[in-house]
């Protein structure tokens, strides 16, 4: 090995070619001094000395301070690749050092996006070099300086979602240098080489710094060339690496680097990290202006703890979601929740904004716009928090549109809502019940049973809810799991004879509230008349259902147009039981009937409601084929509550009611009835 003298290596004027600093730098601060004394008793490198037509040496490509890179051609591989090797024969000992020290380092970090070393050895004069992946591409550098002139073609090329995704692959590189005792101490642009197929290079390791449990280099090889300088990139140089603190130095000190040259990235050049004004020009979002910023926070104990944590915020950037640097505000976080979920945002937004609008119109809008809303929601379904969220908020709205439909007799629109409204919010108690009561009103009593644990599940949580088995059913659940017992034994179908001991049962189980029996009864009614109407349960149900009245009686006449029917009793009170049937005539005189929306949708053309005291007749008002109403000796004040029934042919009252029947009606309806006094 030739010894050392400064006067065979004269300072070179020449710069480097743009080429070469993909390789090497020079602008790392106090480059060559002190390295031209000192090397009693350095010891260097043994490299083994390789036969000098293996390589086929080609043009020089570019050279640095110390070392000239070639292009060469490796006869052995038959492939081109970048051979360095020092510039002059007689050069110091540090500096063979320092050459072979970078090639030692950067052939030990074998990464996808580390610039590979193919060999180390020496050239028959003695003088080390060492052979690279010959790189295609540009460095990150030269781009940034394109995007900052406003090349069209670079713009379009390098949006931020590449940018990003470069400096992920950067720290990738950095993160497993890091996992082997390795910090490179000079990363900047410059040193990044972008391919043009997607290749990301992190180059120039010949400031490497070994950590204490490295193991990636001998001993003799872990000192510093010109240990105690002041080495690396003004701008990119960590504060602690600026004053030349070297035991501090550490995976932070390359994470103010990485920092850096993520700030140069986001606005195309060097930018003091703390200034707002280039990244609001750029349009930078706030949260990388966060992540910025405590990367290169002064102190290294408010920088992130590791490259990968830096990573993951970008990653999360990305994603979609908040980074922590940013530490969002709930309003934030509900933004970049909607931003993620943009088209299912988009369809609950117009499904909502339609129901609203047209709720003030009619109800047939309306309807149309719940369904809407409800195929929005079963969008919202497969979304996992998002749908939660929703769901909690639009479930108890559902479920009372339900409620609204099971009022109305709409049995089976309103079982369609509460399956809806359960998926949005599966421990919505009172949706449970209702479905529950409408499954057991068509006779499904295993669904009912489901429907029932669920209620019970959400009312008591996980420990035992199972009701009393005594043979007085109080509870509705009791009744559901009763007749599915019954079902099963009878292949599924349960026997017609126990249909009216499960109107009994499901009328005493008192200790459920009224509106669920209700709605259970009433269904099973509505579907029974509308199947086959059973006039014996009919009237087997009445009495059950009206138990003050000891003396009831149930006539009835079948017609082919429908049934003729004549209810008497003082303590009538419920005609529920008629839900459904045909009914064309309807004889209530005499009774204490109040609740007369079991009527809906009857083909009623003459209804008596004579010596009652029914003061509610808006369940008449959609019944089109009713002609003649009977209100002889009506117990209700006045006649108004006639108007709005615009079919009537003929209002049947006392001789004595005549006149008042006439002063309200005939002046305020325009084809007023014919009014006739008994």
């Amino acid at each position: 090995m030739p010894t050392d003298s400064p006067s065979d290596n004269p300072p070179l004027n020449r710069e480097e070619t743009s080429w070469l600093a993909q390789y090497y730098t020079s602008s790392k601060t106090g480059d060559t001094a002190g390295e031209e004394g000192g090397d009693a008793g350095m010891q260097l490198p043994s490299l083994f000395q390789l036969p000098s037509e293996k390589y086929e040496i080609g043009n020089e490509v570019g050279e640095g301070g110390m070392k000239t890179v070639f292009r060469a051609h490796d006869l052995n591989a038959s492939r081109d690749v970048a051979l360095a090797k020092l510039r002059e024969a007689g050069v110091p000992s540090r500096r063979i050092l320092r050459f072979v020290r970078e090639a030692r380092i950067t052939a030990a970090l074998e990464h996808p996006n580390i610039v590979p070393v193919h060999e180390i050895g020496a050239d028959e004069s003695g003088r080390p070099y060492f052979t690279m992946k010959l790189l295609e591409g540009e460095t990150l550098h030269s781009i940034l300086k394109k995007l900052d002139s406003g090349d069209a073609d670079t713009l379009r090329k390098y949006p931020l979602a590449r940018l990003l995704q470069i400096f992920q692959n950067v720290c990738n590189a950095v993160d497993f240098a890091h996992s082997r005792g390795i910090i490179h101490l000079d990363l900047k642009p410059a040193n990044i080489q972008v391919g043009d197929f997607g290749e990301v290079l992190v180059l120039d390791w010949g400031l490497a710094k070994m950590m204490d449990q490295s193991e990636a280099l001998p001993d003799w090889l872990r000192e510093i060339p010109g240990k105690g300088m002041i080495r690396g990139t003004p701008g990119f140089m960590a504060p602690e690496q600026t004053k030349g603190e070297e035991a501090s130095f550490n995976e932070r000190t390359d994470i103010f680097a990485l920092g850096s040259m993520l700030s140069t990235m986001l606005v195309f050049k060097p930018v003091p990290a703390k200034s707002e004004v280039e990244y609001k020009k750029r349009g930078i979002s706030p949260a990388l202006f966060a992540v910025v910023n405590k990367a290169v926070a002064n102190e290294p104990g408010k920088r992130y703890s590791s490259v990968r944590e830096l990573s993951s915020e970008i990653q999360a950037f990305i994603g979609g979601y908040a980074t922590t640097a940013q530490q969002a505000s709930a309003l934030t976080l509900l933004w970049l929740l909607v931003k993620r979920h943009s088209f299912v945002t988009l369809l609950i937004t117009v499904s909502l904004v339609a129901i609203i609008s047209i709720l003030s119109f009619s109800l047939a809008r309306i309807r149309r716009s719940e369904q809407r809303a409800l195929d929005a929601l079963a969008h919202v379904k497969s979304e996992q928090e998002t749908s939660r969220q929703i769901g909690l908020i639009a479930a108890p709205r559902v479920a009372q549109q339900a409620e609204d439909r099971i009022r109305a007799l709409d049995y089976d629109q309103a079982l369609q809502s509460l399956d809806y409204a359960v998926v949005l919010d599966s421990d919505l108690e009172s949706a449970w019940w209702w479905k529950g009561s409408l499954h057991l009103g068509r006779l499904e009593f295993d669904q009912a049973v489901d429907a029932f644990d669920h209620a019970l599940k959400c009312k008591y949580g996980s420990q035992n809810h199972e009701t009393s088995g005594s043979d007085k059913l109080s509870h509705i659940e009791q009744v559901a799991r009763k007749f599915a017992a019954l079902a099963r034994t009878n292949r599924g179908v349960l026997p017609h004879a126990k249909l009216a001991e499960l109107v009994q049962d499901i009328n005493s189980a008192g200790r459920t509230g009224w509106w669920y029996r209700s709605a259970a009864l009433g269904l099973f009614f509505q579907r029974q008349n509308r199947n086959a109407p059973d006039l014996n349960l009919i009237e087997y149900s009445l009495g059950i259902m009206n138990p003050d009245e000891k003396d009831l009686i149930f006539r009835h006449q079948d017609y082919p147009d429908g049934y003729k029917i004549s209810i008497k009793g003082a303590k009538v009170e419920s005609i529920m039981p008629l839900t459904g049937l045909v009914v064309t005539t309807l004889d209530l005189a005499g009774t204490s009937v109040t609740d007369l929306k079991w009527l809906r949708d009857m083909p009623l053309t003459m209804l008596d409601l004579s010596a009652t005291k029914t003061g509610d007749l808006s369940a008449l008002y959609s019944i089109s084929t009713l002609v003649e109403l009977r209100l002889i000796r009506w117990q209700h004040t006045g006649y108004v509550p006639l108007r709005p029934m615009s079919q009537l042919q003929r209002v049947v009252v006392a001789r004595s009611d005549v006149a008042q029947v006439e002063r309200d009606l005939v002046s305020h309806v325009r084809n007023p009835p014919a009014i006739l006094g008994e």
